[in-house]
């Protein structure tokens, strides 16, 4: 049993979560990350004094691992450990150390909302080896990291199941690809084939995306979330008419060309 856990809870070296790239392994590999190796389980360091919802995400990160190999990480809060997963938003000391010493690029964080990456760090901190690092731009990115989107969508998928009754494909779905999830999309997530697929303008009426003849093929269709007006800080376009007519003209006909009809 715990071989097995070894097998399907190594990840592979990366740079960031959410590439394309699968960053799990069904193989034993000298460039990955093992989370359990030789009977033990990785431990996890995190600073308490980061947001109260982060510590709940992790409460429930350590009861996943007891349930599938039998065995709980500790929590630590100092580097005692060769090899740790770290955990923490930018508010953690952890994640500010590692920015400080360039091991985490601030830029990928900073201003960001809802935002993580997951990644290797070498030496991240004095008396650390390696660790499989966690960080989010704020509580919801961390969080997000700690879960993964993919669990999110499956939860509210069962969620649906149990109070209709019916399949959840049963019930119209939509993911809106906005801001930041489009990047999610981008860089490899997927939803069930039955969801809608929403795309969405850059606030500014200009079409971010449009989907290729093979994501076209998605049976749930796609749909376009389009700004005539815009509320939100530090701009709001509601009673100013900022978008030429004939340039929504333009951008909504590129979509109807591609057959983006939901």
């Amino acid at each position: 049993m715990r071989k097995f856990c070894f097998i399907i809870m190594s990840i592979l070296l990366c740079s960031v979560s959410y590439a394309a790239e699968k960053f799990i392994t069904l193989k034993r590999n000298e460039t990955a990350f093992p989370l359990i190796s030789n009977g033990k389980v990785v431990n996890i360091l995190y600073d308490s004094a980061d947001q109260k919802g982060v510590g709940i995400a992790l409460n429930n990160l350590i009861e996943d691992f007891n349930r599938i190999c039998g065995m709980r990480p500790a929590l630590l809060d100092g580097a005692t450990d060769k090899n740790c997963i770290i955990v923490g938003s930018l508010e953690s000391k952890y994640v500010r150390q590692l920015i400080k010493s360039k091991k985490l690029d601030k830029r990928e964080l900073q201003g960001k909302n809802e935002k993580y990456v997951i990644t290797t760090v070498d030496n991240p901190l004095d008396g650390v080896d390696k660790a499989l690092v966690i960080a989010g731009s704020d509580r919801r990115g961390t969080i997000y990291g700690v879960k993964l989107m993919e669990s999110i969508v499956e939860n509210q998928r069962r969620i649906i199941k149990e109070v209709t009754g019916k399949p959840a494909k049963k019930t119209p779905q939509v993911w809106a690809l906005y801001k930041e999830v489009l990047d999610y999309y981008d860089k490899g997530m997927r939803v069930p084939d039955d969801v809608i697929m929403l795309l969405c303008d850059d606030n500014w009426g200009n079409v971010r995306r449009l989907p290729d003849e093979k994501e076209r093929m998605h049976p749930g269709g796609w749909g376009m979330y389009y700004h005539v007006d815009y509320v939100g800080a530090p701009r709001n376009s509601k009673w100013m008419n900022m978008t030429p007519i004939q340039g929504m003209w333009e951008q909504l006909h590129l979509t109807y060309r591609v057959h983006i009809m939901e």
